[in-house]
């Protein structure tokens, strides 16, 4: 499957997962492994990620974690990100995990579905 991963607003949603991952290895133990923290991303910029096309000024998340994380509050910590549409000009992205997975129909397992995007060395593991 090819992925749209180098756009502008590809770059800028990385950007902010890699600020969200920050914020996660400040505020988590130093006994977290690796994928401790799972987001996955959904609606508009999902969409992008696979087609190229449409956009949205926030990433819907879901969070899962191991343990128990106000993630809300850790969210509110990472900074917006900046970035400039070719078409579009100057733009701001942000993470909102006010997504609720119960709102749309979901394939009930999506999340052995998932398409990695950022797994490794990190505390947070994007699909």
């Amino acid at each position: 499957m090819n992925l749209y991963t180098d756009t502008h607003l590809a770059t800028a949603i990385f950007e902010l997962f890699e600020k969200f991952n920050e914020q996660l290895v400040i505020h988590l133990s130093e006994k977290q492994s690796n994928g401790a923290v799972s987001a996955f991303i959904f609606g508009g910029c999902a969409i992008h990620l696979l087609t190229n096309v449409r956009g949205s000024d926030d990433v819907d998340i879901a969070i899962s974690s191991a343990e128990k994380l106000d993630t809300h509050s850790l969210i509110l910590e990472v900074d917006d990100v900046y970035y400039t549409d070719p078409v579009e000009g100057d733009k701001v992205i942000s993470l909102d995990d006010t997504f609720n997975v119960g709102l749309p129909t979901l394939h009930p397992d999506y999340k052995e579905r998932v398409i990695p995007l950022s797994v490794g060395n990190t505390v947070l593991h994007v699909y």
